[in-house]
C-alpha cells in the first residue's frame, strides 16, 4: 500500500467519523404526556414543573433521551398511550385496562387518600360508617379506593361532588366555610394547595388513617411504541441508581412530598417484571 491509498483511507475515516459526530451528539426525543396533579405534575407561569416531571426529565436524560412533554386531560393523554401517538405517560395508578396498552414502571411515588377536616372539629373515624352523620366532599372524576366507593352505594356515607375546574380547591375552601365536614384528598396534593394558598387553610389539617389502601403512581410506556418495553427497564434501571444516591429524595424535599421511599422502585411490594 502506498503513501496515496494511506492517506486517502484516513481521510475517508475522518470524514466518516466527522458525519457521525453531529448524529451521535443528538439524543432521541420522545413524546410525553402527563396531566394536571400537583405537586407532581402542573403548570406553573407556563412551565410544567412538580416532583414527578423533574424525576422523569432526569432520568430519560440519563438514558440518554431528551422529553417533549405535553400536559393534556387525563382522558386525552390515556388515548395517546393507548393508539401509540406518545411513548410514555406520567404519573398514574396501575390497573388491569391500564396495563393492557402500557408497560408500566416499578413505582416512583404513591396515593395515599386522607380526610382533611377543621382543627376544631374532634372528628376520628374506624369504619366509614363512622362519618354516617358527616358531610362528606369529593371531586368529581378521580379514581377513589373501592372502600369508598362501596360505601357510597351502600349508603353508608352521603358525598357530594365537585365536576368544576380546581375541584380539589374547591373542597377546601367548602370544608374552610363549613358547607362540609371531611373532604377526601390524597395527601400530598391537598397538603400542596394549602401551602401555595397559605395562610386560608390554617385551620384544617386532617386524620391520619387512610380511606383505602395506598396505590403506587407509575410510569407507563405504550405497547404501540417501538422498543418500549426495554425503555421501560433501562427506566426500571435508573431509577434504583436515583434512589440509592437520594437524588429521588431530594427532588421530592423540594416539592414536600411526603413519602416512604422503601416503597418506590424495584423494592416495592408491586413490581413491572
Amino acid at each position: 500500500m502506498n503513501k496515496n491509498s494511506i492517506v486517502k483511507g484516513l481521510i475517508a475515516t475522518v470524514f466518516s467519523w466527522l458525519t457521525l459526530m453531529p448524529m451521535l451528539s443528538l439524543s432521541e426525543e420522545l413524546p410525553v404526556v402527563t396531566y394536571d396533579f400537583p405537586p407532581y405534575n402542573y403548570l406553573e407561569n407556563g412551565e410544567l414543573v412538580g416532583a414527578s416531571t423533574e424525576v422523569i426529565q432526569y432520568l430519560f436524560k440519563k438514558m440518554g433521551y431528551t422529553t417533549s412533554i405535553t400536559s393534556l386531560p387525563f382522558k386525552r393523554a390515556q388515548t395517546f398511550i393507548d393508539e401509540g401517538e406518545a411513548a410514555v405517560i406520567f404519573t398514574y395508578t396501575h390497573s388491569p385496562k391500564r396495563r393492557k396498552t402500557a408497560y408500566l414502571s416499578n413505582p416512583i411515588s404513591y396515593i395515599n387518600g386522607v380526610f382533611f377536616k377543621r382543627k376544631k372539629d374532634n372528628i376520628t373515624w374506624q369504619e366509614y360508617k363512622d362519618l354516617a352523620d358527616l358531610r362528606v366532599g369529593a371531586s368529581g372524576g378521580y379514581y377513589y379506593p373501592e372502600p369508598f366507593i362501596k360505601a357510597i352505594k351502600d349508603n353508608d356515607i352521603d358525598a357530594s361532588f365537585v365536576y368544576r375546574k380546581d375541584p380539589d380547591l374547591i373542597n377546601l375552601r367548602m370544608l374552610n366555610l363549613g358547607r362540609t365536614d371531611v373532604f377526601i384528598c390524597e395527601l400530598n396534593v391537598c397538603g400542596f394547595l394549602m401551602n401555595k394558598y397559605a395562610p386560608e387553610f390554617n385551620e384544617i389539617d386532617y386524620i391520619n388513617k387512610p380511606t383505602g389502601s395506598i396505590r403506587s403512581f407509575h410510569v407507563g410506556f405504550s405497547k404501540k411504541w417501538p422498543g418500549s418495553e426495554k425503555l421501560r427497564n433501562a427506566f426500571n434501571f435508573h431509577l434504583d441508581k436515583m434512589l440509592a444516591t437520594g437524588q429521588l429524595q431530594d427532588i421530592f424535599n423540594k416539592y414536600a412530598v411526603i413519602v416512604d421511599f422503601d416503597f418506590l422502585g424495584s423494592k416495592a411490594e408491586f413490581s413491572s417484571q
